[in-house]
């Protein structure tokens, strides 16, 4: 019953900016799994985003997916299943090489928005350090 009572306490917004916050990192955590995949199996990897959409995280090429390690499932992610009211803003391939440089995507940024407040994620060129600008 008090959890009840808290919720109702806590803004709206602030979920908002939670779903966004969440949906953030998860694109940072996936966009490094991808770099250190292509640096495990000595292949290019990478990360297909689609604008208003999903992402797919792939091996070799955009027609190969990666199987989920968590979810033992293809590696497409779909925003909207996920978090309410976020979204990409842009399309984007981000790829990998073996020694996880981007050759592909990088210096490029790949947006999220919660329809207030935007998220700017920086593939960084040469790296591939992914920075939130």
């Amino acid at each position: 019953m008090l959890g009840l009572f808290v919720m109702a306490l806590i803004p709206k917004d602030s979920f908002q900016r939670f779903n966004l916050e969440t949906a953030v990192s998860k694109v940072t955590e996936d966009l490094r799994y991808t770099q250190e995949l292509a640096q495990t199996t000595n292949t290019n990897c990478g990360i297909n985003f689609v604008a208003d959409g999903s992402y797919t995280v792939y091996k070799g090429s955009t027609a190969t997916p990666v199987t989920n390690p968590l979810t033992k499932q293809t590696f497409i992610y779909t925003f909207s299943d996920n978090f309410e009211n976020v979204t990409l803003l842009n399309n984007l391939q981000v790829e990998f090489d073996t020694i996880g440089k981007p050759v592909l995507g990088g210096g490029q940024t790949v947006s999220i928005s919660d329809g207030t407040t935007t998220a700017n994620l920086l593939i960084t060129a040469n790296t591939g350090l992914v920075q939130r600008q």
